[in-house]
This record gives C-alpha cells, sequence and structure tokens, in this order.
C-alpha cells in the first residue's frame, strides 16, 4: 500500500536479527547481506509474526538497551492474553506526534474545548493529552466510568468535541439528544469498528456531521486518520509500514480487494516486523476529497469474527440481529444456526443454512428469503454491494424440537477452507447495542 522503505527495512531486520533472541531465531538462515537485491519481494519472505508469539517472547523482542525503557505498555485481553510493550523516549514522541498530527486534521483546535473519555488505565492516555496540549488546546479528560457526568458539563461549554469508543458515545448521545443541546462541534472515534450506520447513528444523536475516526492499537501504536470528509482513514506518515495481505492467496491486495492488515512498526526497543494485527480491511486508491495524498485502506472488522463469502462480509452479531429481527417478524426462533460455505465449479460461493428450533414447525424458505434479503442490506451498510451471482442462500437442514434458547448457538463451517473457522455466542451487550441502534436509526429517519 505504502511505497516500501527498502533500506530502513534492510536496516531494521539487520538490527533486530543481530539484537533480539526472538528475530534471531525466526531469521536464521535468511540471506541478509545484499542490501542492493533487498526489495518489497525480499521483504515478504520474512514470517509474519502474530499477538501470541509478542505475548509469549515478550523481552526476547527487545533490540536495544532495556534502560532506554520509557513507558512499558500492557495492551487490553480484549483478543487473547496481555501483550507487554516497551517504548523508548523516541517511540513515545512518534507516537504524540502522529496523534497530533491526527487531532489537528480533525480540526482540535484552540476554539474549542476536547473533551476525550479515557480509560485511565489504558495506554495512550497520557500520549493523547500530551498530543493535544501540544496543539494549546483546553482539555478536559472524563473517565469512562463517569462518563455520565459528560451530559451535565456541556450546558457550560461552548463548542465541544469529543473523544472516545462507539459504545461510550452512543448512550450518551441518547442522553444529549433528549438534553435539546446543541453544543457539540464534532465526535472523534477510537478502539472499535465504525460502520456507515453507526456513524449515521452517531451523527443524528450527537447533531453534528463532523466525525472523525483513529485507527490503531497499543502494539502497533496509531495508524491511521480519517478526518469527516474521507471515507476510510489515511495512513500514518511516520514509523510505521502497512500492508495489506490477501488471507487465501497470501499476495498483496488488490485496490478494493479484502486483506488482513500487515504492520511493521520502525521503533527503536520492541520494533514489530511483519506483525498479523487480526484486522481485516481493503486499499482504498482513489484520491481522497479530502485533499491527502498519504494511502487510504478501510478497516473492515476483526479476521476472527468475521467471514466472507463471494462479495458479502457477515459478522456473528449480523446474524445474531437477523434471527432477532425474523422472529419478531414471524414469532418463530433460531436455536441453532449452522452455515456450511462451499464454492460451486462456477466460483459461486454458496451458504448452506442448517437451522435447529425448539418449534414443532418452522418455514425455513421463509427464514432463508429473509436472511438473503438481510444479508444485502447488512453488506451496503458497510458500502459494498452483493455482485449479481457471487452468493446463494440455499436452505440445508431443519431440526425441530431441540431445547429453547433465546440465544442463537452460531457455528460457522468454511468446507473452502476446511476448516471450523468461528464458533461463538455473541456477548447480550452486544444483541442489546445492535437491536438499540436499529430502532434508533429507523425513529432518525
Amino acid at each position: 500500500m505504502h511505497n516500501f522503505p527498502a533500506q530502513p527495512s534492510l536496516q531494521l531486520v539487520r538490527r533486530a536479527f543481530a539484537r533480539s533472541e526472538f528475530y534471531h531465531s525466526i531469521y536464521d538462515g535468511l540471506d541478509l547481506e545484499d542490501s542492493a537485491s533487498f526489495e518489497y519481494a525480499s521483504f515478504r519472505q520474512l514470517p509474519y509474526i502474530t499477538p501470541g508469539q509478542v505475548q509469549q517472547a515478550s523481552r526476547q523482542l527487545v533490540c536495544g538497551d532495556l534502560s532506554d525503557a520509557r513507558r512499558v505498555f500492557l495492551s487490553s485481553s480484549t483478543t487473547g492474553a496481555h501483550k507487554k510493550l516497551l517504548l523508548s523516549r523516541e517511540d513515545v514522541e512518534e507516537w504524540t506526534l502522529n496523534l497530533s498530527e491526527g487531532l489537528a486534521l480533525s480540526r482540535v483546535d484552540q476554539s474549542t474545548y476536547f473533551i476525550p473519555i479515557l480509560s485511565y488505565s489504558h495506554s495512550g492516555s497520557a500520549e493523547l493529552l500530551d498530543a493535544a496540549e501540544r496543539l494549546g488546546v483546553i482539555t478536559l479528560p472524563i473517565s469512562v466510568h463517569e462518563a455520565d457526568s459528560v451530559v451535565a458539563l456541556l450546558p457550560s461549554l461552548d463548542t465541544c468535541t469529543l473523544f472516545g469508543m462507539p459504545t461510550t458515545l452512543l448512550p450518551l448521545g441518547r442522553k444529549y439528544f433528549e438534553s435539546g443541546l446543541s453544543n457539540v462541534k464534532s465526535l472523534i472515534v477510537c478502539g472499535e469498528l465504525i460502520t456507515n450506520g453507526t456513524r449515521r447513528l452517531l451523527s443524528h444523536l450527537w447533531r453534528t456531521n463532523d466525525i472523525s475516526e483513529l485507527y490503531g492499537s497499543v502494539e502497533t501504536m496509531m495508524l491511521g486518520f480519517g478526518s469527516p470528509q474521507c471515507e476510510g482513514v489515511h495512513a500514518v506518515s511516520r514509523g510505521t509500514f502497512i500492508e495489506l495481505i490477501n488471507p487465501v492467496t497470501e499476495e498483496p491486495a488488490r485496490d478494493y480487494e479484502l486483506g488482513e492488515i500487515i504492520v511493521t512498526t520502525f521503533r527503536d526497543l520492541m520494533p514489530l516486523i511483519r506483525y498479523k494485527l487480526g484486522d481485516l480491511g481493503v486499499v482504498l486508491p482513489d484520491r481522497c476529497v479530502c485533499g491527502r495524498m498519504a494511502p487510504r485502506y478501510r478497516v473492515l472488522g476483526r479476521t476472527d469474527s468475521v467471514f466472507i463469502a463471494g462479495s458479502a462480509i457477515v459478522f456473528p452479531v449480523d446474524i445474531q440481529a437477523i434471527c432477532d429481527d425474523h422472529f419478531a417478524i414471524t414469532g418463530e426462533r433460531v436455536c441453532r444456526l449452522i452455515i456450511d460455505i462451499t464454492r460451486s465449479p462456477d466460483e459461486t460461493d454458496i451458504l448452506n443454512i442448517h437451522v435447529a428450533t425448539h418449534l414443532d414447525r418452522f418455514d425455513m424458505r421463509t427464514f432463508v428469503d429473509y436472511f438473503r434479503s438481510s444479508l444485502a442490506v447488512v453488506n451496503a451498510d458497510f458500502g459494498l454491494a452483493l455482485k449479481n451471482g457471487a452468493v446463494l442462500v440455499n436452505p440445508a437442514s431443519l431440526k425441530l424440537n431441540v431445547a429453547e434458547s433465546r440465544k442463537v448457538s452460531l457455528m460457522v463451517n468454511d468446507v473452502r477452507q476446511h476448516a471450523l473457522i468461528r464458533h461463538i455466542e455473541e456477548q447480550q451487550y452486544s444483541q442489546r447495542q445492535m437491536r438499540w441502534a436499529r430502532s434508533s436509526v429507523e425513529k432518525a429517519r
């Protein structure tokens, strides 16, 4: 996606090989001497590293003197065990500069109050406050545990910009909407996937179209920023190299093709080289309306909570919502749902639907028709469109009189790859949030 930084990458790999036990073990036997022939094709021969390896290796990843460490970050355990990251003074400064650039692009300035809603135990909070301070902005940080106080604070302020995760801003937005206030100029969202539907809902509740997006992780720091005019996010201008790799072919993803996000950080103390962040995205090659020339991409979700069929991208929470909506319309509840994904000789992906229900009778055809139409709506919400013939949804089997369950037990079996890729029961909070968001959007219309 970027122009490949050949010489800095070679220097990074050589330093990591020489000074890190972990990288020395995985790069042993590779030819790192011929600098003239080290191009992107050579870089792509380096093995990926995974969150599990980072969690286990810890200090073996260090490429410098431990006395240079100025920050010790622990990632949240939402994607697995905690991962410990060490940053030097230079690493922290680079992170802060990228954050300042992102805030400036979202038009955070001295004319507005900046209200970040933070978990102070979360890594990066100090850097965000430092970045805002460098812009001369009046900052009023609020703990996420006291987020309800935001709406009470707003009447005493002029224009404001709020920073936080969608799951924090959505319930607050409902209270703000009911209060009749209108002094929130803009929002900056981070930490979670934001779909077009979530963006519309936030815009309605907070009475602003000025919504920017910050993308990154504790392990990789900030990776992208999108201003309100942007579709997707622009890659940061310093300190990282981002690849999008087709998860099936292992080749670089083409324009508009789904790819797994692979990140290399050029940090001094603990670099990550070809790190599988666990997110999916697409490269957006067209020039952005905001005028920035930095490479642009759109994040579409986690690799372990999504399956892809044809041009359809499907999340388990979407399937839960489809089943809930079908029950609300017909009174027929799905207790267990198994989806086998197969591929026909003409390269059409087929979703074969197996349903189990506690009922004595169940209209399988009506459910499958509803599933098919809802799937198209879900993908339209992500700015995608199902191509004619790319995906078929067929009924496979029906089992009656199983134990009743108000929550769908979902299994997706990807026969194309001969692997069970997901068995998940979504949290009740996610289900309530999805239903509440959908009903609020309908009211907004």
